[in-house]
């Protein structure tokens, strides 16, 4: 029987896992001040690049023609590029309740982004009475 030595553990190496080169992974994080006194029916965040693509979040405070919040991943520069472009992306969006982390929420989904399709996202996301419960 083989094995370590009288008293010495075998160590097993771990296999880390490999990325692949192809995937771009970042972040984006958009505060909100004022949330529950937005007066516009949809606000855009700041542009942000990922994958050396340019995005923005698409945000319904009072919901996109129902009783949710509606958020969105938007092709910032969808109008600029050219005919037939497509990008194809994994991404999760959350909306963080500051003051009670329960009434957070997160949603993961997948989509390739096109000139017809330039935004993808929830238009369910959350119910607007957890959103804009007093003293949230």
């Amino acid at each position: 029987m083989e094995g370590p030595p009288d008293g010495e553990e075998e160590e097993e190496e771990e296999e880390e896992p490999v990325e692949d080169p192809n995937v771009a992974k970042g972040g984006f994080t958009w505060r909100i001040p004022g949330f529950n006194v937005l007066k516009e029916r949809k606000i855009y965040s700041e542009t942000f690049q990922v994958g050396g693509y340019q995005w923005r979040v698409l945000l319904f405070p009072r919901g996109n023609n129902c009783e949710y919040l509606s958020l969105y991943l938007d092709v910032a520069n969808a109008d600029e590029l050219s005919y037939g472009w497509k990008h194809t992306a994994q991404f999760f969006l959350s909306v963080v309740n500051q003051l009670d982390e329960k009434n957070s929420a997160r949603k993961e989904t997948s989509h390739t982004f096109n000139a017809r399709e330039s935004d993808w996202g929830f238009t369910q996301f959350m119910p607007l009475g957890e959103v804009h419960k007093p003293g949230s």
